[in-house]
């Protein structure tokens, strides 16, 4: 007698990455909420955020310990992944975090995009605090900073060992209009047109939510 064979249940595939920063020792509760939400994957990793101001660079804490979580989600439960990150994780008040969604790919009902963007920028290590600055002078600021290393195909050898080059990347999410300039601004500063000094990608994003802003400034 054959044994009834049960149906196969194909999970839908994700189609939004969740960035959010958060301050280091609460990515694990952080990734704990995204997966109870549905979330299908999440990993977190350390960094820096920086909010350039004289004050706190005077003080000398103008770099903050945190916590990078990137978590994929199907469009379907943002809403409610949103709704626990103001009410469990408190982003939606000042100073407990970040988080952003970016679409992964094509949508039969394509979601609204905000007016802001997602920019990632790679330079090898201790270029990092010149892009900060650089930005910082543009009039944009929050940005996140975090080690990195180059790939496979990047391994240099030397005395038989391989040797990894190591990198910086930063991450911010800023008004659309401004980053025009910012790109022409980077070649013209840092000289991204030419090989191996940089790259930087901007994406669309759907929703936010934390975000630094001149008004939070200084509280």
């Amino acid at each position: 007698m054959n044994k009834e064979q049960k149906p196969t249940v194909t999970e839908k595939p994700s189609d939004m990455l969740l960035a959010c920063v958060v301050t280091r020792g609460k990515g694990s509760q952080l990734m704990n909420l995204l997966r109870r939400e549905g979330a299908s994957y999440a990993v977190s990793t350390f960094a820096e955020g920086t909010i350039p101001s004289h004050i706190l660079n005077m003080l000398g804490i103008a770099k903050t310990k945190k916590e990078l979580v990137f978590a994929f989600i199907n469009r379907e439960i943002e809403e409610t992944c949103y709704q626990s990150l103001a009410h469990e994780m408190k982003l939606d008040q000042t100073g407990h975090g970040v988080a952003f969604s970016i679409p992964l790919c094509n949508h039969p009902e394509p979601p609204a995009e905000t007016k802001l963007a997602a920019t990632f920028i790679i330079v090898d290590k201790g270029r990092g605090e010149d892009v900060l600055d650089l930005l910082d002078e543009l009039g944009l600021r929050g940005g996140t900073l975090i080690s990195a290393f180059g790939g496979a195909s990047m391994t240099d050898i030397r005395f038989n060992l391989p040797i990894q080059p190591e990198k910086e990347l930063i991450f911010m999410v800023a008004p659309k209009e401004p980053l025009p300039n910012m790109l022409k601004t980077l070649d013209e500063k840092l000289s991204f047109s030419e090989p191996h000094q940089g790259i930087a990608i901007t994406f669309a994003i759907t929703r936010a939510i934390g975000l630094y802003s001149e008004e939070k400034k200084g509280k």
